[in-house]
Order: structure tokens, then sequence, then C-alpha cells
């Protein structure tokens, strides 16, 4: 399993993430063994479910998944790989680039 909170200490936005910092929050809910790989929205467990309301209330969210667009497991933004692959070759999601996606989460 990857160091999680190692991962969130390498960009200035992660000091301000929700799962990282938020009491209520366990960072464990965003890579559960159903979040990674294929996973889909349907039948979602709890845990899922706690980490995409965490995510709904993060203050950098839209930077968080210009981060985890291009992750292969894990809830990033409140999405899962499979969501994210959808949004790759949409316009400032492009890998590598600087332009935050916020036109494109909810």
């Amino acid at each position: 399993m990857r160091d999680f909170l190692g991962l969130l200490r390498r960009k200035a936005w992660h000091a301000q993430a929700r799962c990282a910092h938020h009491p209520s929050v366990d960072y464990r809910w965003f890579f559960s063994e159903r979040s990674s790989g294929e996973r889909e929205t349907a039948g979602w467990t709890d845990a899922e479910t706690k980490a995409k309301v965490a995510c709904v209330k993060c203050p950098v969210r839209a930077e968080c998944l210009l981060d985890g667009l291009y992750e292969p497991a894990g809830i990033w933004a409140g999405t899962f790989p499979g969501e994210r692959r959808k949004w790759r070759h949409l316009p400032g999601c492009e890998k590598g680039t600087v332009v935050k996606p916020r036109d494109h989460i909810a």
C-alpha cells in the first residue's frame, strides 16, 4: 500500500487537504482494496462513501483531481480511477498541465 500521508506532504496544497488533517477523516478510506483499479460507482462501501463525502467538503478538491488524474488507484477528489480516466481528454486535464480543472468537478 502506498504511503498516502507521505504522498500528501509533497505539494503546497496538501496542507489544506481535508483527508490529511481533518480529525473526522480516516485516510485509509481513500485506498481501500475496492477503490483500486477498475472500481466504479455502483455499490460503494461505507469507507468509499465516507471518502467521497469528505472530498465534497475539501477546499483543494480541484488541485487533488489534477494531481490524481493519472493515479491508477484510490479515491482522489471524490473520484474512482475509472471516473478519472474518462476526464483525461478534457481541456486542462492533460498530464503535466498547470491549469486547474475546476470546471470539470461538481
